[in-house]
């Protein structure tokens, strides 16, 4: 229940949401009896991402640290000590953007005159990059020798900076971070124009690169006891990626195909890896697959249990981590599926249409006397059993027999072979079937137990030759659904 404030107006705005995410609302209305029924849910709604939030980002957009973007790399570059730095996936940096601390709104920013440093003779050990991404490394470099007492020194000033969103690792720009700032002052605003500002790139004992922001963009070498203007400024990452979608698996022998969609977006950023996570309910803890890195939109998920149900997610993972999980994809069972029906008299009708008894899943089709109960939960006399799934014929040729007491019938891929009537544990043979080795058939097979002891089994023959010694119940590992 959102919490808000009491009101009859037709109309609210739900805050605190996740962007990204899709949300679905019930309305319910109250007098003084009580709360009324729920509306039915509304249509998901999905709420946007934006720079600020996660998605990506273009020039002068806020970013998540509330100020306007001044510059958008074309791939990621590394800028030691900000979080986007160390928020990449296997040491990659993941840092895309630099934004300036805004001058309107809630913790805004005035630009202000400060001299470079307070050691203004000495030179700072490190604090002499240049490049994107190696100002806030010099900014830390200049306050390991001056302090962090912002009214003497630019560096100090823009790292004791924190904005709206109360951010820790603002800096003062390198020389080339500082070049972009002046090309994108107008869609950053609040900059002092024909003004000087600092870089954070020393030149020499007494001197640091400072720039003119005006339409030449001149640079100077300032001595750094002379004050010009400070902006802060911080490095913000690529975006993870959106969900994959439209997960579907398919059942092996003790393995799950998977397929699935690439996610509309890959926050900017390509997509180097996919997360497979499976459980055993749609809603249950999810275990991650380990497999190798690879952006292929399928995968086979080894090592389940025969007999149990298996849901699957699936992320996207690039640059800046991995993004949100896919929906759970519908459940897929690993063995033979069974249905079981209560019957009265003999050589009933196959058919689905039957009030259901009982369910089960089934590794292999092996059922002896009394397993009935114990396999399936069905009564084990007037019962009629309903097995589906697939088989999977490791050669090129094949003889199959079924077992029953009483009626049993098997159809693999289009042959069937049948007894369907009363009569004690016995088989009923096919004729040789050919098969691509490996190929998988459909199976389906029905068996119903009329009173007595029962048998339910099929083997098969792939021997060269079929030998009458060969025969062999058809393993658990041949079977999927």
């Amino acid at each position: 229940t959102f919490a808000d404030a009491v009101s009859t107006a037709l109309s609210a705005t739900v805050t605190g949401l996740t962007s990204g995410s899709t949300y679905y609302f019930k309305v319910a209305a109250v007098n003084a009896v009580g709360t009324g029924a729920y509306s039915s849910a509304s249509s998901g709604v999905s709420v946007a991402v934006t720079c600020a939030t996660g998605g990506v980002c273009v020039l002068g957009e806020i970013g998540p640290g509330g100020g306007k973007v001044f510059y958008v790399s074309a791939s990621a570059f590394a800028s030691p000590g900000s979080t986007c730095n160390t928020a990449g996936v296997g040491g990659i940096s993941a840092c895309k953007y630099l934004e300036a601390a805004p001058t309107t709104g809630s913790s805004a920013w005035t630009d202000i005159n400060r001299r470079w440093n307070t050691n203004f003779t000495t030179l700072v050990t490190g604090a002499d990059g240049t490049a994107i991404g190696t100002g806030y490394q010099n900014t830390l470099d200049m306050i390991a020798q001056s302090g962090t007492v912002a009214a003497t020194s630019a560096a100090a000033t823009a790292q004791a900076f924190r904005g709206p969103n109360n951010l820790s690792d603002w800096f003062l720009p390198s020389r080339n971070e500082l070049i972009q700032l002046r090309l994108n002052k107008g869609r950053v605003g609040g900059i002092f124009d024909f003004q000087g500002y600092w870089s954070s790139s020393e030149t020499s004992n007494n001197s640091a690169t400072g720039i003119i922001f005006d339409n030449s963009g001149t640079e100077f070498g300032g001595n750094k006891n002379t004050p010009y203007y400070v902006r802060p400024v911080r490095a913000f990452g690529w975006p993870v990626p959106g969900a994959p979608t439209s997960v579907v698996g398919t059942a092996g022998s003790n393995q799950v195909a998977l397929t699935w969609s690439a996610p509309a977006s890959d926050g900017g950023a390509a997509i180097t890896d996919y997360v497979v996570q499976y459980a055993t309910s749609s809603g249950g803890v999810y275990t991650t697959f380990t497999d190798a890195v690879s952006t292929a939109l399928s995968a086979t998920v080894t090592g389940l249990t025969r007999g149990n149900t298996y849901y699957f997610k699936v992320a996207a993972v690039n640059a800046a981590g991995t993004g949100a999980y896919s929906s759970a994809s519908s459940g897929v069972i690993i063995g033979l599926y069974v249905r079981g029906y209560n019957i009265s008299g003999t050589s009933p009708t196959r058919t689905d249409d039957l009030p259901l008894a009982c369910t089960a899943i089934w590794t292999d089709v092996n059922l002896l006397n009394g397993a009935i109960p114990t396999r399936t939960g069905c009564r084990d006399y007037s019962i009629m059993l309903h097995v589906t799934g697939y088989i999977t014929v490791p050669v090129a040729s094949a003889t199959f027999r079924v077992y029953s007491d009483d009626g049993g019938s098997v159809k693999i891929g289009d042959t069937n072979f049948e007894y369907w009537g009363e009569r004690g544990c016995n088989y009923t043979q096919s004729s040789t079937m050919a098969f691509t080795a490996g190929q998988t058939l459909a199976l389906d097979a029905w068996f119903y137990e009329n009173g007595g002891g029962e048998c339910f089994r099929l083997e098969w023959n792939i021997t060269t030759g079929f030998p009458s010694n060969a025969w062999v119940t058809v393993p658990a590992s041949a079977f999927s659904r």
